[in-house]
């Protein structure tokens, strides 16, 4: 798996967060008819699974044959503590099949938060 250092805005606990990932120019690809499942973990070891983005629940996105959005609503984030968001992504019609990388998010507690 090769690692390649992107910017990212950090997952605001209990606020929706999304990123845009590109893969243009690599062998990753998203045919229209994929699905795809993305676990969230506070760290790669950890057992317990602190969110799960499908694209049946449109946490996981396909723009185009090169490009997929990552959703992940408040709700699923309101507790979190601050430290890194560890996130992972694999294609799940046919077959499990891990997409060749991760992403390490930061989560912050921001100040204003509780508001209904």
């Amino acid at each position: 798996m090769s690692t390649r250092k992107v910017k990212s805005k950090a997952i605001r606990a209990g606020y929706d967060w999304s990123i845009r990932i590109n893969f243009a120019g690599s062998s990753v690809s998203f045919p229209s008819t994929a699905t795809f499942v993305a676990q969230v973990r506070r760290d790669p070891t950890a057992t317990d699974i602190l969110a799960t983005m499908t694209t049946a629940d449109l946490g996981v996105q396909r723009v185009d044959t090169n490009t997929i959005d990552l959703v992940l609503a408040g709700y699923k984030t309101v507790n979190w503590p601050e430290r890194t968001a560890y996130i992972d992504v694999v294609r799940t019609d046919g077959g499990i099949q891990h997409l060749g990388f991760s992403l390490a998010v930061p989560v912050i507690l921001p100040i204003t938060r509780g508001v209904s």
